[in-house]
C-alpha cells in the first residue's frame, strides 16, 4: 500500500502515514481493513487532518 500501514491497537484498526493515525469504524474487520487501497489511506488520513484541525483546542 506504498506508504501507508495498517495496524491495530486496543481501539480496533487504523492506517497511518507515520505521522498521523486514523481509524477505521469500530465494525471494521481485519479483512476490510487490508483490503484498503492507498487511495481510501490518503482520504482516511485527509479527513482525520481537516477533522482533528477543526476540532483543535476542544476537549
Amino acid at each position: 500500500m506504498g506508504k501507508y500501514t495498517i495496524g491495530r491497537n486496543e481501539w480496533g484498526f487504523y492506517v497511518t502515514d507515520g505521522e498521523v493515525k486514523a481509524k477505521f469504524k469500530p465494525d471494521c474487520t481485519e479483512e476490510q481493513a487490508r483490503a484498503t487501497t492507498a487511495e481510501q489511506a490518503a482520504e482516511m488520513i485527509k479527513s482525520y487532518k481537516a477533522w482533528k484541525k477543526k476540532n483543535a483546542g476542544r476537549k
